[in-house]
């Protein structure tokens, strides 16, 4: 699996003839040529006054790039744990579809939040295909002549218990049940 966080790789098209600008740094590295007098000058007082070369500066930059995306990529993995491969191939195919429509927006979710997003989106988009099946059911009692414990849905020490991944499943039932009072926070 690529875990470069180049999420969207769609293949490079060409893009339509800029609007002059005013000069600014290129977007993208320009290529050098060793017989281009201007460049070897520009060589020779970059390794004179900073020690170091071109080559030296477009290798550093890349490593920062690499390690950039790695980082990103291992926040993902935190995240996702065991299904990152999965979660990683459902994000990109998504990104890559995107892109085909919103290439702006696509480069933009192309990184580890994005990508979060991009999942989430996913992950109701899933729900929603299962319908009716995925939405809790609560007890409706909150006659105040019941015990307490008739009127909770969970305990706080059973939601403790409860996996990392049971409760990432029942998150929405969860999140219901404390906005409704129907988490007994003393047990």
């Amino acid at each position: 699996m690529n875990d470069e966080l180049n999420l969207n790789q769609p293949a490079e098209q060409a893009a339509p003839a800029p609007a002059a600008a005013p000069a600014t740094a290129p977007a993208t590295a320009p290529s050098f040529s060793q017989s281009d007098p201007e460049f070897n000058a520009f060589q020779e007082q970059l390794q004179r006054y900073l020690g170091f070369g071109v080559s030296d500066l477009v290798g550093s930059v890349q490593t920062v790039r690499q390690l950039a995306a790695e980082r990103e990529a291992q926040t993902l993995r935190n995240q996702w744990g065991t299904d990152y491969d999965e979660n990683f191939a459902a994000v990109q195919q998504r990104l890559n579809e995107l892109h085909a429509t919103n290439p702006t927006l696509a480069a933009v979710l192309n990184n580890a939040q994005g990508a979060q997003l991009v999942f989430a989106q996913l992950t109701v988009e899933r729900q929603q295909a299962g319908g009716a099946t995925n939405v809790p059911s609560f007890q409706r009692s909150t006659s105040p002549g019941l015990p307490a414990a008739s009127r909770t849905l969970f305990k706080q020490s059973e939601l403790l218990a409860m996996s990392h991944s049971e409760r990432s499943a029942r998150h929405l039932e969860i999140v219901a049940a404390y906005e409704n009072g129907l988490v007994d926070v003393n047990n």
